[in-house]
């Protein structure tokens, strides 16, 4: 079975990406101690692929926060949310 997709439409094409939910834990820990604007690029480069990136870098700052805005919260995660607890 596929692993479900995020994905947001942009006027220069569609993002899709892994589910926020399922990053590697691995980037999210490598991550974790990065100021809030380093970790949103850190986990969009390590998601995305080059076209994916190419249709990112066209955003403006806003359409980007945006974006960061919707992948996170249609997985209804908080980053540093662990379901463990």
């Amino acid at each position: 079975m596929a692993m479900e997709k995020f994905h947001y439409k942009t006027s220069h094409g569609e993002i899709v990406l892994p589910r926020f939910k399922n990053l590697p834990g691995g980037l999210m820990r490598t991550s974790r101690k990065l100021d809030p604007e380093d970790r949103a690029y850190t986990l969009i480069e390590g998601a995305a692929s080059e076209k994916v990136l190419d249709i990112f870098d066209k955003l403006t700052q806003g359409e980007q926060a945006e974006m960061m805005q919707e992948w996170q919260a249609e997985s209804q995660v908080t980053e540093g949310e662990s379901s463990a607890s």
